[in-house]
């Protein structure tokens, strides 16, 4: 049970690490979590008292380019940092090295078996309403709609760190989706 999971003690900054893995397309809403982190970064910025938060894009695809320039527009390249694609074991190391995964993909995402593993790894997990499996396991506290990455700005700045969300393990991810199910 994660809700009493305090940001990892070789994390004594407070920096909230968000994860990101896969191919680099449109359709993963990638854009959306590089906006929201640089939304955050703005009220940061007024306020000491928030926690600061990274990004670690790990794969590569046709997309990348664009949030590339993106980083550098929004002037986050200190927050926001691009790795290549690993192999499954060494995602399931770095799952153990940050403190929240987002599945930012639309409809088209499919199943998304990323946030099972996630949550077998113990990981927080946000992912939107329209890919299939963060609505199927995740309580509705963690979950936002593709593209308003001013949602997924307020869950990863505000309600992670601080709120209780819920049973985040993979056995309370399978009664959920059973509940949605109807048994």
């Amino acid at each position: 049970n994660l809700t009493s999971r305090a940001l990892p003690a070789e994390n004594p900054q407070g920096v909230i690490r968000l994860l990101w893995v896969g191919r680099i397309l449109r359709l993963k809403r990638v854009d959306d979590i590089v906006r929201a982190v640089r939304a955050h970064d703005c009220l940061k910025r007024m306020d000491d008292f928030l926690p600061k938060i990274t990004l670690d894009i790990y794969g590569g695809g046709v997309d990348e380019s664009r949030l590339r320039r993106m980083v550098t527009k929004y002037e986050l390249s200190d927050l926001v940092k691009f790795h290549p694609a690993v192999p499954i074991a060494e995602v399931r190391k770095l799952m153990h090295e940050h403190d929240v995964y987002v599945l930012s993909s639309n409809a088209y995402e499919g199943w998304g078996a990323v946030v099972s593993e996630a949550l077998e790894e113990g990981l927080k997990v946000i992912g939107t309403y329209e890919a299939g499996s963060s609505a199927a396991m995740l309580p509705e506290s963690n979950l936002y709609h593709a593209g308003d990455w001013r949602r997924l700005a307020r869950l990863i700045g505000n309600d992670i760190p601080r709120v209780g969300i819920g049973e985040w393990t993979a056995k309370g991810a399978a009664r959920r989706m059973l509940a949605l199910c109807g048994r």
